[in-house]
């Protein structure tokens, strides 16, 4: 009779066990599904943003790019301008003292461009 008891005892206690554990592994189930879930997510933020950055990286070098042009073109310019010789000659015109103003004319390579300077 002692003997059945403790067999009896201990069914039941395998029974408990065995809930437990199915209890268990369906909350490891469910911890994986959530987990995997919250990884696909990240993992989808992620490209995203490196999608985003990659665009403004694309950006910013094309601008680099426009801005070295720019640059190239003021260097050619400036050198235009060095290599070449600027003349020039300035005089007053107008009578009276409240009629007279400067008028200059600079000239680089042969062409040249009269410029007023007001009263």
């Amino acid at each position: 009779m002692q003997v059945n008891n403790s067999v009896s005892q201990l069914n039941q206690s395998i029974i408990q066990i065995n809930t437990s554990l199915n209890s268990l592994n369906i909350q490891i189930g469910n911890n994986y599904i959530q987990t995997t879930y919250n990884l696909q997510q990240i993992n989808s933020t992620l490209s995203n943003s490196i999608s985003v950055q990659n665009g403004q990286i694309g950006t910013i070098n094309s601008q680099i790019s426009s801005l070295q042009q720019q640059i190239n073109a003021i260097k050619t310019s400036v050198d235009s301008i060095s290599g070449s010789s600027l003349t020039g000659s300035c005089w007053i015109t107008g009578a009276g003292m409240f009629d007279k103003y400067t008028t200059c004319s600079v000239c680089n390579s042969g062409v040249c461009v009269n410029i007023e300077q007001d009263k």
